[in-house]
């Protein structure tokens, strides 16, 4: 019923003030287990004090009001209709009255009472000697309000009907758990769907929460960042062992159906299968998880899947093996060939299959169309390292016979060689490899093979070198010769030697019948361009002497000329070829030369010109002549000039003693 306010307000408001921070109200954190303004719309509309009766008696918008309603809704209890008394006042005294407890014990859903201050509340949570209270009309206005108090601040605490709050067992990380059938939300609010039930889940974690829908914890799960109310758990076990991702699997007899409801066929029960990964899902049929497999987009119960072992360690990719003697079949019951049995095998891939004669593994190997039982198979190991392509090597002193038996010879042994290619054999002297070299169509065992190296770079071939000077012989023991020290050479060829002063390899030059061990070679550099014939030169201001050593004149300097021949030298000054130029004896240093373009074609002998309006002067600065601009004029001849005005050509016509720029003439169409 409404409370005399009205005549007690003065004296209420002195109590307040006088009582301090416990009514106070404090700010409710995020975390404490608050239901909230649930009171019905259908009375917050009317005024406050307009003493309309909800459906229990109490006028609407009061204390008792809410908590009455709070008691329906949450605690499933009616408080008594009228004709009783239920102002807040006497809220103790009639519970007494009724039979029901009143202490000073606070629970959740239990009603905390004032009987001098006319007030009650609903209690949502109880944390040692606080209590999380929830009102309404605490401020006069009608309004609801939540606040911790004090546990001894009140005249007693009613219970009518608590919540109960089991006391669930705390439980260990990584179980197995269910959300049960009643569960509506998680920690969050959001509502756990149907789906959601239909998982299974990982326990990872909890943290202590204030008391709410029962539960004091709720717990983080794997793989999610919702948080599940303990009340709403189910721990899960398992009949069987977790299997590990790569765990080799067969399907059961018994098993008929995959997660999916797929049909499992006899043909899926006879299969290997490998775990690729692991899901948890609601108990079903004893199982709380299901595996996928390799290879398949299946998920199978672990209740169907059943675990084989075998005493053979899978073999890599790439491993080199043998057949053993005791071996009989390929996979699937075909004699093993001798052709086969003589090999050796590179194992290229595998399969897991269900589990006969203790395999429950079959490899296949490169360039064999068969599959062979895990346990026919042997590795074989080497002492020797694989050799690629490319590699240098000699046979070994006490190398005797290739692989098809014939005789090493001293003279094979003074020889270097290339490994151009490998094959896998049966192991046989410590060797499960033999070797072909490059230019010979034998093969050695790799036991008989050692590896050479050089600290010089191989030069490829037309290569500008140099004769260094602490060399003194060809290959062969012949004295290297002056003429060709003071060459520069071009290599030609180059071929493997057994190791000398650490030499593996031998180089022929361009024009020389003599090999020369690459130890006494230097690659020489120029830092000009290579010129080819009929290129365009001048030389340069600063050139001074040619080849032979003779001065270059000024007049030298002002002509044009064309490269006709090239010849490789012993570096001097930068240069390391001479260029001999058309019409002249004589070869320059590549460094004192300059190339020179022209933007104008060259116009063949015989063709037609006529002499363009804006050219003034023939070639050497006289005046062109009023007859010679209006003939048509037929080319004759032509050289090369140093480059004026853009010109770096000259023509001679016939029946004139001139020579014209190239580019004051214009071909005449014919």
């Amino acid at each position: 019923m409404k409370k005399k306010k009205k005549i007690l307000l003065g004296i209420l408001v002195m109590m307040f003030l006088s009582i301090g921070s416990v009514w106070q109200p404090k700010a409710v954190s995020a975390a404490d287990t608050i239901i909230g303004d649930d009171y019905p719309a259908k009375w917050k509309k009317y005024p406050v004090n307009s003493e309309i009766p909800d459906s229990w008696g109490m006028y609407v918008r009061q204390c008792t009001s809410f908590v009455a309603n709070r008691l329906s809704v949450a605690n499933k209890f009616n408080i008594p209709r009228p004709p009783g008394n239920w102002n807040a006042n006497v809220w103790g005294a009639n519970a007494r009255s009724l039979g029901y407890k009143v202490d000073m014990n606070p629970k959740r859903g239990s009603v905390a009472y004032w009987n001098a201050k006319y007030h009650v509340a609903w209690v949502a949570a109880v944390d040692g000697n606080r209590v999380l209270i929830e009102e309404y009309n605490y401020d006069y206005n009608g309004n609801y309000n939540s606040r911790w108090i004090n546990k001894n601040a009140v005249d007693g605490y009613i219970h009518f009907k608590d919540i109960k709050t089991e006391n669930f067992p705390l439980i260990p990380n990584e179980t197995s758990i269910m959300i049960k059938d009643k569960a509506t939300v998680f920690y969050d609010g959001t509502a756990i769907s149907s789906a959601d039930k239909m998982n299974g889940y990982i326990i990872t974690g909890y943290k202590d929460i204030p008391e709410k829908y029962g539960s004091l914890r709720a717990y983080t799960i794997k793989g999610s960042n919702k948080l599940l109310y303990e009340g709403d758990v189910a721990i899960q076990t398992s009949l069987y062992p977790y299997l590990k991702n790569g765990t080799s699997v067969v399907l059961k007899k018994n098993a008929a159906l995959d997660s999916d409801g797929n049909a499992i066929s006899s043909e899926d029960k006879n299969k290997g299968y490998v775990i690729e990964n692991v899901k948890d899902i609601r108990k079903k049929w004893d199982s709380i998880r299901i595996y996928k497999v390799q290879g398949f987009n299946r998920w199978f119960y672990e209740g169907d899947l059943e675990v084989q072992t075998s005493p053979y360690k899978i073999i890599p990719t790439d491993t080199s093996v043998q057949i053993k003697e005791s071996a009989y079949f390929y996979y699937g019951g075909k004699d093993i060939s001798k052709e086969d049995r003589d090999k050796g095998l590179i194992i290229e891939n595998m399969k897991y299959i269900r589990k006969e004669w203790d395999n429950i593994r079959v490899y296949k190997a490169q360039g064999i169309d068969q599959w062979f039982y895990e346990g026919d198979l042997e590795i074989q190991t080497s002492p020797y390292p694989y050799l690629k392509n490319g590699t240098s090597v000699v046979l070994k002193e006490n190398a005797t016979l290739d692989s098809d038996g014939k005789a090493i010879s001293s003279e094979d042994k003074n020889k270097g060689y290339v490994i151009e290619n490998v094959k896998d054999i049966r192991k046989k002297w410590d060797s499960i490899r033999i070797y072909k070299v490059q230019g010979f169509n034998r093969w050695f065992y790799e036991g008989d093979l050692e590896v050479q190296t050089s600290p010089y770079k191989i030069i490829p071939t037309d290569t500008s070198v140099q004769i260094k000077e602490s060399a003194y012989f060809y290959y062969g023991g012949k004295d290297i010769s002056k003429e060709d020290r003071d060459k520069g050479l071009i290599i030609e060829n180059m071929k493997y030697i057994r190791k000398e002063w650490d030499n593996i390899r031998v180089y022929k030059a361009q024009g020389i019948d003599q090999w020369f061990y690459e130890g006494d070679l230097e690659i020489q550099t120029s830092p000009y361009p290579y010129l080819k014939n009929g290129t365009s030169v001048v030389l340069k201001e600063n050139a001074t002497l040619d080849s032979d050593g003779k001065a270059i004149s000024s007049e030298d300097k002002n002509k044009g000329y064309v490269i006709e021949n090239v010849k490789d030298i012993r570096k001097k000054w930068d240069s390391i070829r001479i260029y001999k130029i058309q019409g002249f004896n004589r070869w320059f240093y590549e460094g004192d030369l300059e190339v020179q373009t022209s933007s104008y074609e060259i116009i063949p002998t015989n063709t037609s010109v006529q002499i363009k309006e804006s050219a003034y002067f023939y070639y050497g600065g006289k005046d062109i002549s009023k007859e010679d601009r209006e003939k048509e004029l037929m080319i004759e001849d032509m050289r090369y000039i140093k480059k004026e005005w853009n010109s770096i050509r000259i023509y001679k016509v016939q029946e004139s003693d001139q020579w014209f720029y190239e580019s004051d003439l214009l071909s005449t169409p014919q």
